[in-house]
């Protein structure tokens, strides 16, 4: 009888070991984004940059010692992640094996940002901070598009965002932006209107595919759980997370 009780508890283990995949670091990473097709792009804290597939495999490295640490990544494209060196002012494109193809030199006061997203059209998104305002520019770092200013909220303060990123809400395209004060604000996909601001507060975030979440002490939230108006797309799984030197994937 004994044995008959312990075999359900033995298996239940068996099955929850095998909803997680764990990847031990060699060095300390500072981000994590996980693309649409399950890999993850880690950037290490001497500025390396790594790629697993969805099953914990390292299938690319890249490092240049004298480009610095990367300051943001973004994997919208799987097959085309782009990563902002803003202390050199530079936004780098590489293909699906972290070998560098594109690079566009950021001038005239965007070696100052931080914010840098691609955009499903093929340009990228930057939060010029001088005048708190959201401009689409293309491959030749030409403005195409001016978006909304932020001086409408009326704020004293400075406003220094840390997230930027370009996701799907039903159906629709939409331009997200965080800053640790002031919460999560969505633009419309003109970026010429704010169609909201949430005052959440969110540690680390995510990109899976076109859908976006973040983790809260520890705890997963997904996108979708605090828009005011749901995707009918499905729950981000298998997004992948840092803990210590662990790469952390939860099934």
């Amino acid at each position: 009888m004994g044995k008959l009780i312990l075999l359900p508890f033995f298996w239940l283990m068996f099955q929850c070991s095998l909803a997680q995949v764990t990847v031990v670091l060699e060095k300390p990473a500072k981000e994590v984004q996980t693309d649409a097709l399950g890999n993850a792009y880690v950037i290490l804290e001497d500025g390396g940059i790594q790629k697993f597939d969805s099953k914990g495999t390292m299938v690319g490295y890249f490092r240049e010692s004298g480009w610095g640490i990367p300051s943001q990544l973004d994997v919208l494209n799987p097959l085309n992640p782009i990563v902002f060196y803003a202390g050199k002012g530079f936004l780098q494109e590489f293909d699906n094996n972290l070998t560098p193809i594109f690079q566009l030199a950021l001038e005239g006061g965007f070696t100052k940002s931080t914010l840098v997203a691609r955009s499903s059209d093929g340009n990228f998104w930057w939060f010029r901070e001088r005048d708190r305002t959201l401009v689409k520019i293309n491959r030749s770092a030409q403005v195409i598009l001016e978006g909304t200013t932020l001086d409408f909220l009326g704020l004293s303060q400075p406003i220094a965002p840390i997230g930027l990123f370009e996701t799907t809400e039903n159906h629709s395209i939409r331009v997200q932006m965080y800053e640790p004060k002031l919460g999560l604000f969505t633009f419309a996909a003109n970026a010429q209107f704010l169609l909201r601001r949430e005052n959440i507060r969110m540690d680390s975030w995510y990109r899976c595919g076109r859908n976006w979440g973040f983790f809260n002490k520890g705890k997963k939230v997904d996108g979708e759980q605090i828009s005011t108006t749901p995707s009918q797309s499905n729950p981000c799984k298998g997004v992948w997370r840092i803990s210590g030197k662990l790469l952390i994937k939860d099934e």
